[in-house]
């Protein structure tokens, strides 16, 4: 038996006023003199005691209401906490940890960690118990296989210890691993046994639970979230917003340019800006509460921005370093088959040739050659990226599929029906090709956002494509192909084909005037700069940003890893991934190369207001099964949920009702007893 407001007992104290009542009497304070009892003998007084209780099961009735009312209001519930198993059937639990970049803001992680012991008392041996953490990925730290109460400890003891921190909040795709996890695990299991996933996270804005919306969450699971509050308020950040792949828009050499963001729940608004190493390069900046400002940073002696930015003045300090990658020049080979007239602007290359200017750190080299030309000199591994905007030929064609073997990607815009031979040459596939019937104009829909390229294009300030008008389409038919968008949710779009490590994207419309809007509009080039990243990643020595928590390739020709501490990390022989555990600037390194990049947190991390958790809880369908067990399952239950259910409460104010009946009607009897009496 437990109570959830254990303070109001002290109430029980009034049951002294019946108790003080019964035991003194009253006597008459007037004296009525009569002249009979003059011929009266006076009688002495016999004394008694004053305190005798003459009416007991009086006073017990009214004691009794006192209390049943001081219990009621202390909301008594049966089953404690710390017992957690009351039959055999066994609960299966699984807690899933938030470890991204935010939850290591102060006061958060002690009390998750708190929380969570507290949770792991109440389960037994007859449990199953499983323990995962998620950020970029989930990963089991626990299984249900190495579950037993004394494992406790060790839960406690990685828990307490955590420290990798890093990465975004995808709460979703984490749900839906662990979901299926328990499917997986618990073919068998009967329908009585509880099954819960317990979810512990900062529940700050930047949580991602898209993934659940495409998923058919199992109606046995039950969901909880338990939401873990910082010690402090407010949080200011510092983010990359020109990164070495965009356009120069200044016209200073080496400029790099960042925003600071600043809660709306801040009470600071006064901030500094320096490179780590150059005091004489600090700058003061004014970002009021719930406002963000983008702006250059702090110039250096040399004019070479250094590694490392820092923002000061802000007591959440988890996001306030900024890493900056060294400046590489970059040059990639783009090899353009179809007409390449630059003065001609009913062609795609006219755009192409405009879009694709040089910049302080990007060196674009476009190399032409007419679909049925002498392909003397052209080297399929010299290739970055490619473009075919006219049916090639054969000889083009073999000198592509050699392209896609060494893992590179092309974008073919089908201009004919003539496109058919040579596109399924490239992709394998069974591919029909004919014009489509367009009335007026055509539109984008149904946009894949989720895919590297298209991406962009998820905020929907910059994803309407609703003025891009299409005057003319191929209509394709395809087997194999991932389709990326569809032309007023009819006809494939765009498609992409995977072929031996590389990629084929069709657009099936041209981008010049004759076809469509596409290049006049302001799409084109952040979708002609989506694609040049999805194809070149790091290859060839590139510098790149990456947040944390995210993999990446291991380049060729490099065997090992400078960590920003200065640490050489070795690569295993066959290692192909390479996962950085820390935010900083890291260096691959090959006897003849070195590639730098940096890793800086997600910008979504920062985003530290607490959002409200019941449109998470919803998408799963979280109320709880009308046969809820009352034994191993129980264990997992809050003192809240256990009181909320059995309303004990009622039956208290019901017998209280009864007490106080019975109180009346046994004193209107000794009241009418007493009259009689006198009379």
């Amino acid at each position: 038996m437990g109570l959830l407001f254990p303070l109001y007992m002290l109430g029980a104290a009034a049951i002294a006023v019946p108790i003080i009542f019964h035991l003194t009497r009253q006597t008459p304070k007037e004296r009525v003199n009569f002249s009979t009892n003059m011929f009266l003998t006076a009688t002495p007084v016999r004394m008694k005691r004053r305190n005798r209780i003459e009416h007991m099961l009086l006073l017990i009735l009214r004691c009794l209401a006192l209390l049943l009312i001081t219990f009621a209001f202390a909301r008594p519930f049966i089953g404690s906490e710390a017992n957690s198993v009351a039959g055999n059937t066994p609960s299966q639990t699984v807690y899933l940890l938030d470890t991204s970049a935010s939850m290591q803001r102060p006061g958060i992680w002690p009390s998750v960690n708190k929380q969570l012991q507290k949770e792991l008392a109440r389960h037994s041996a007859l449990d199953h118990v499983a323990l995962y953490t998620f950020n970029n990925v989930c990963t089991p730290l626990i299984d249900f296989d190495q579950w037993e109460p004394k494992t406790i400890e060790q839960f406690s003891r990685q828990t307490a210890n955590y420290h990798r921190f890093l990465g975004g909040s995808r709460a979703g795709a984490a749900l839906i691993v662990v979901a299926e996890a328990m499917e997986d695990q618990f073919t068998d299991t009967k329908r009585s046994t509880y099954r819960e996933i317990v979810l512990f996270t900062d529940a700050q804005a930047g949580l991602d639970y898209d993934a659940l919306h495409s998923f058919e969450w199992p109606e046995s699971i039950q969901l909880r979230i338990i939401e873990a509050e910082s010690t402090e308020t407010g949080n200011a950040s510092i983010h990359l917003v020109q990164t070495h792949d965009e356009s120069d828009l200044d016209e200073k050499a080496n400029t790099t340019w960042i925003r600071i963001n600043n809660s709306p729940d801040a009470d600071s608004e006064h901030f500094t800006v320096q490179w780590e190493g150059y005091k004489e390069s600090t700058v003061s900046v004014h970002v009021p509460a719930g406002e963000s400002k983008v702006m250059r940073a702090p110039d250096t002696p040399t004019g070479i921005p250094g590694n490392k930015l820092t923002l000061s003045g802000d007591r959440v300090e988890f996001d306030n370093e900024l890493f900056i990658a060294p400046y590489a020049e970059r040059q990639i080979n783009i090899f353009y088959v179809g007409t390449h007239n630059k003065e001609d602007p009913k062609q795609p290359y006219y755009f192409i040739s405009r879009a694709l200017m040089n910049t302080r750190n990007l060196t674009p080299l476009l190399t032409a050659r007419e679909a049925r030309s002498d392909l003397t000199g052209i080297d399929p591994d010299a290739i970055d990226f490619c473009i075919v905007s006219q049916p090639p030929s054969k000889e083009v064609t073999d000198l592509l599929k050699a392209y896609l073997k060494l893992g590179g990607t092309i974008i073919y815009l089908v201009s004919s029906t003539d496109d058919k031979t040579p596109l399924t040459n490239l992709t394998g596939d069974k591919i029909t090709i004919e014009e489509a019937k367009i009335e007026d104009f055509a539109l984008l829909g149904h946009l894949d956002l989720k895919h590297p390229v298209l991406n962009v294009f998820a905020d929907p300030e910059f994803g309407d494509f609703s003025n891009v008008h299409f005057w003319k389409y191929r209509q394709l038919t395809h087997q194999a192909g991932r389709e990326l968008a569809r032309f007023d949710g009819r006809h494939p779009a765009f498609i992409e084909w995977t072929i031996e490590g590389g990629k084929v994207l069709a657009l099936a419309a041209g981008w010049h005037p004759e076809d469509s809007q596409l290049a006049l509009s302001s799409r084109f080039i952040p979708l002609l700069f989506s694609m040049l990243e999805y194809a070149g990643g790091l290859k060839n020595g590139r510098a790149a940003h990456i947040q944390s928590g995210s993999s990446l390739p291991i380049p060729e020709q490099t065997d090992k890893v400078i960590m920003p501490d200065g640490r050489i990390v070795h690569f295993e022989e066959e290692q192909v991934l390479f996962t950085p555990d820390v935010s900083g600037v890291y260096h691959f390194k090959g006897e003849e190369l070195q590639i730098s990049f940096a890793v800086n947190l997600p910008a979504t991390e920062s985003r530290t207001e607490i959002i409200d958790t019941a449109s998470l809880t919803a998408v799963t369908h979280p109320s709880p099964p009308q046969d809820k067990p009352t034994i191993s399952g129980e264990a997992s239950d809050t003192r809240e949920d256990k009181e909320s259910r059995q309303k004990l409460w009622r039956w208290l104010i019901m017998a209280v009702w009864g007490a106080l009946i019975l109180e009346t009607g046994l004193s209107r009897g000794q009241r009418s007893a007493r009259s009689t009496a006198e009379n």
